[in-house]
């Protein structure tokens, strides 16, 4: 299950500065496989780099110079390594073939019993 905590931890928005908690949960509600961690902190990521494209620039003040040119590709990057985390993660999934109208209810019934409604 997807906890904001995990995801701010791996985005490293442990601070809130980023985005809300509702923005988080979205990111959790967005991943395909379900509230899914790393799925979730790599779009997040995502949308962090589409940020900082935005105001990329070369800064330079007497003998500094600061490149923020490179943080884009850095978020992309790590974005992608936790994507891939997530496709290399086996999944866990029972399928339950339903034989007869007796046997559709055993499986309606037992995911009740899994999800709760």
């Amino acid at each position: 299950m997807g906890d904001i905590s995990t995801v701010r931890l791996l985005i490293g928005d442990t601070s809130e500065t980023f985005f809300t908690d509702a923005q988080i949960q979205l990111f959790l509600d967005m991943s395909v496989v379900g509230d899914d961690d790393f799925l979730a902190a790599s779009v997040a990521l995502r949308s962090m780099a589409a940020d900082a494209a935005i105001i990329a620039k070369l800064e330079k003040s007497l003998n500094t110079t600061v490149d923020r040119r490179q943080i884009p590709d850095k978020l992309l990057a790590l974005a992608n390594s936790y994507k891939a985390e997530t496709e290399e993660t086996p999944q866990i999934g029972i399928a339950e073939r339903a034989y007869t109208v007796f046997n559709l209810e055993d499986i309606l019934a037992n995911k009740v019993i899994r999800e709760g409604s």
